[in-house]
């Protein structure tokens, strides 16, 4: 394929870590109901590959910062909108089922991911949250005391929480704004493969 080295190199370290990174997100789409969906933002396209073979998606919207990874998306998802662009001069004029959110919410962002969801109109939002590598500074700080206070900052915006699973560092937050109940708050136990298979299919 084309000759993006660096990203397919950095991906193909990953190895475990991804195992269970993309574990978490296909338990979270398990049970949710989507068509519209917009990728916040592309990468090279795991999350991309996962939605096209697990959900029925009508309207796929993909926006990609970074010029390499643009470049493999084109190429992998030819059909699919991709646009070119930091996400902030970005109009969002379409309701959406689904948003994925992998720029990495955490601490020093977290305003302006809320402003950034704000301009979005959509039912579920997944989010990669990486502000819980602080639990390894503070010894009276646990990962479900960390979400729990993630949590109640995203109460606090209107965004209803029903699920967060987590590795020693990061973690995945399922938003759904229809939930009426308890989040749950628990460290990842699932792990998937077939992201690897997805790598090959780019290295081709």
């Amino acid at each position: 394929m084309i000759g993006e080295k660096s990203q397919l190199e950095y991906l193909s370290k990953r190895g475990n870590s991804y195992d269970k990174k993309y574990g978490m997100f296909f338990n979270l789409l398990e049970g949710l109901n989507v068509e519209k969906v917009l990728e916040l933002f592309g990468g090279v396209g795991i999350q991309t590959y996962y939605l096209e073979n697990h959900k029925n998606i009508t309207s796929h919207t993909i926006i990609e910062r970074n010029e390499e990874c643009f470049k493999i998306l084109s190429f992998m998802f030819p059909n699919k909108k991709i646009i070119l662009s930091d996400n902030r001069v970005v109009e969002y004029r379409e309701d959406y089922d689904l948003v994925v959110l992998d720029s990495g919410m955490n601490k020093s962002n977290f305003n302006e991911t809320i402003e950034l969801m704000k301009r979005i109109n959509s039912k579920y939002f997944i989010i990669t949250e990486t502000g819980a590598f602080r639990v390894k500074f503070k010894k009276d700080l646990s990962h479900e005391v960390h979400y729990q206070e993630v949590i109640q900052k995203l109460n606090s915006f209107g965004y209803k929480v029903e699920k967060v699973l987590y590795e020693y560092n990061y973690g995945l937050i399922l938003i759904n704004n229809d939930f009426v109940g308890i989040p749950s708050i628990n460290r990842n136990i699932f792990s998937n493969i077939e992201w690897r298979d997805y790598i090959k299919k780019i290295k081709k």
